[in-house]
């Protein structure tokens, strides 16, 4: 069966609706949702008033406003026992946190997604943009880092090992033909006027190195190159290459 509950339709005092409140928590709710019902009938307009006063107060939230905000809360805080008030610094502390370290990961996928979108011209105008802003103290802090970097990091290289990288490097070119002479490999350098064509920075003809289109470690037992099959690039683009046939 169901409990059929009573609910006063007379207005009561502030004293009477604690004391309601305290003993009959069911009997108050109903009371406070009936009061509501008669002052707002139509509910659809009142909440459309709701949501654009909302939106004025806050654009228009002015600081006195807020400061008396804050006040009522410090002093909310000033009164709680101290229990209440170690639940509260645990709380704020554990969710200040989780969102300071979520807005930190969203912020750096944030960079990387644009920076990765970027074409390669773009990349590295940034990374120039970047260069310039640091000071000396900074490049000289990056330089002890790498040279720190490399000695502890980097794998060491061997004679041997290099003498043996040389040695097939030698077989493999010894195996293809090139049928271009010194004289039209230096008119293309010259042409290129000391700028790398793949990145357009000015390097300078004696810093251009030759690469071939087709990588050698690819190419078949005699296989010919002529001087359109070659071009000239840049220590950094000819390693950035690698083996890529471009």
């Amino acid at each position: 069966m169901f409990k059929i509950v009573v609910v006063p339709s007379v207005e009561l005092t502030e004293e009477q609706l604690k004391s309601l409140y305290n003993t009959d928590r069911k009997k108050y709710n109903r009371l406070r949702m009936r009061q509501y019902r008669t002052k707002y009938k139509d509910t659809k307009e009142y909440k459309q008033r709701k949501a654009i006063s909302d939106k004025k107060y806050n654009k228009n939230m002015s600081k006195e406003v807020r400061d008396n905000i804050n006040k009522k809360e410090r002093e909310r805080f000033k009164n709680a026992s101290p229990e209440k008030r170690q639940k509260l610094k645990n709380y704020l502390n554990k969710h200040r946190r989780n969102a300071s370290q979520e807005r930190k990961k969203y912020l750096a996928e944030k960079k990387n997604r644009e920076y990765h979108n970027l074409s390669l011209e773009e990349q590295r105008a940034r990374r120039e943009r970047q260069r310039s802003k640091r000071t000396k103290e900074q490049i000289s802090k990056d330089k002890d880092y790498h040279k720190e970097y490399k000695k502890n990091y980097t794998p060491k290289v061997t004679t041997e090992q290099r003498r043996i990288y040389h040695r097939n490097r030698r077989v493999r070119k010894n195996n293809i033909i090139e049928d271009f002479s010194s004289k039209e490999w230096l008119q293309k350098l010259k042409d290129t006027f000391g700028v790398c064509p793949k990145c357009n920075k000015y390097v300078g003809i004696a810093h251009l190195t030759i690469d071939h289109i087709f990588p050698i470690s690819k190419a078949e037992a005699g296989r010919i190159y002529t001087i359109d099959d070659v071009q000239p690039l840049c220590n950094i683009c000819n390693s950035i290459k690698g083996v890529k046939v471009k």
